[in-house]
């Protein structure tokens, strides 16, 4: 099994030439095995000692991982800090009333006739109608002159 960054090389370069006898706690030798209790040497507990170092090694390539992390989370948070404060003065500029636009041209008015219509005529000569009819009737009620004495 190997782990993202450490090749099979790299973990089984670890040079192990002890480790504790798991039988007697003896220091034991891996070419030759344990000289407290004759034991030969033990492949899983020279691989559990192999493995302790690499364990050891990979804790401190995770702590400078872990460092590089934090340097990270504090660049993003000053980059993120000054983003934010360049969106709000960028925000704040639009926000301010910009000079109104020039008015476009009026549009011509088309030439108008002199000549009146012949609904605006019949209008004007109805009200003239009605005014003389006001008129004669008041004159005749009053005593005017036109009044028929018979």
């Amino acid at each position: 099994m190997s782990l993202a960054g450490v090749g099979e090389t790299d973990a089984m370069s670890s040079n192990v030439d002890s480790y504790p006898c798991p039988f007697c706690g003896t220091i034991a030798a891996v070419e030759s095995g344990c000289p407290g209790c004759g034991r030969g040497p033990d492949a899983e507990a020279i691989e559990v000692i192999r493995l302790n170092a690499e364990l050891a090694g990979l804790g401190a390539r995770l702590e400078e991982a872990r460092a590089a992390v934090r340097a990270v989370e504090v660049r993003i948070g000053e980059v993120r800090g000054r983003r934010d404060a360049l969106a709000f003065r960028v925000r704040s500029a639009q926000s301010l009333p910009l000079p109104a636009p020039p008015l476009p041209p009026l549009p011509s008015m088309p030439a108008t006739e002199p000549r009146l219509t012949t609904l605006t005529a019949q209008n004007v000569l109805f009200a003239l109608g009605g005014l003389l009819l006001v008129s004669y009737t008041h004159r005749c009620a009053c005593g005017s002159p036109f009044r028929r004495t018979s």
